[in-house]
């Protein structure tokens, strides 16, 4: 079973990639927006659907170190994570630890 912290953070990164400002999204979330509503609109699926896609594509996302782009988490963090990550704020919007034997890329 996936935690509610992961799925709200799921939840955020599908408004994000709908567009959606972090503004946007904190204002639809606030206002009580429907996710389900904005997901079968954009995708024709829910968030139980659009949730095991995100799961699944996780381990095709290269595992970054923890440290800057986990930042959000006040802790320096020297694991390896999948994350999607809103690339101008350098923080991850959903992230997932990665197993042992996951590649890790480098610059």
């Amino acid at each position: 079973m996936i935690n509610m912290g992961r799925v709200w953070d799921i939840e955020e990164l599908a408004l994000r990639a709908m567009g959606k400002t972090c503004e946007e999204k904190d204002e639809f979330i606030n206002d009580g927006g429907d996710i389900n509503d904005e997901l079968m609109n954009a995708y024709g699926i829910g968030i139980d659907a659009y949730v095991k896609i995100i799961e699944d594509l996780f381990p095709f996302v290269p595992p970054i170190e923890g440290g800057e782009a986990l930042a959000w988490t006040g802790q320096k963090d020297n694991s390896l994570y999948h994350a999607f990550i809103d690339p101008k704020a350098m923080t991850a919007i959903v992230k997932k630890k990665a197993d042992d034997e996951s590649v890790t890329f480098k610059r």
